[in-house]
């Protein structure tokens, strides 16, 4: 099952039928091959799909944009679906304004949200996640100022080109508690900008 791929007419097949029907969905990727993630696909972009994020136990859990490109494995997951029905928040929603055109309006829009994003370089630096506010942009890349595993702001940015982010999340309980924890973002005047 690990190394099952499926085809893309298939792939997009349900895809399609998770956002007509709210059908929560098991995700797989080639750039994180023993990794599921669950969720319900809001929108489907050319190049990036979203979905409203499903932790364990099927709890609504923020947003998360992947690209296409990397998905092998899509199947309906059933298990919490008559739980999830009957919540307040089902059928999930995609935030306002949200546009899923590529990273840099993924990321814009969502920290328009008052959320911090999570941003993946699975392909690159396979065990990596930052954490952070975007801060500035390049044709190419993105400054983005990190929250330290401490929940401290760092005063630095880190440059990540667009073309090595795999995943974006935002407004899960994780980012909302670790914004709550690290305060407001500061402001791009206290920062030595990596000097």
């Amino acid at each position: 099952m690990a190394n099952k791929t499926q085809s893309t007419k298939k792939i997009h097949s349900l895809l399609e039928q998770s956002v007509k029907e709210s059908l929560p969905l098991s995700i797989r990727r080639s750039v994180q091959k023993n990794e599921v993630l669950h969720g319900t696909v809001l929108e489907i972009g050319k190049d990036w799909i979203l979905l409203a994020s499903l932790r364990d136990g099927g709890y609504l859990d923020g947003y998360t944009a992947l690209r296409i490109a990397d998905l092998r494995m899509v199947e309906p997951e059933e298990t919490f679906l008559p739980i999830l029905k009957k919540d307040s928040h089902w059928p999930p929603k995609k935030p306002a304004k949200l546009d899923i055109a590529n990273p840099r309006t993924i990321m814009d829009t969502a920290a328009a949200q008052e959320t911090l994003v999570a941003v993946f370089r699975e392909a690159t630096r396979p065990d990596t996640c930052l954490i952070g506010a975007p801060m500035d942009w390049g044709k190419k890349s993105v400054w983005l100022l990190t929250v330290d595993p401490a929940a401290q702001w760092e005063n630095f940015l880190i440059k990540l080109p667009f073309k090595d982010i795999t995943r974006i999340s935002f407004g899960g309980d994780y980012e909302t508690a670790l914004l709550r924890v690290a305060g407001a973002v500061p402001s791009p005047e206290t920062l030595d900008n990596g000097q």
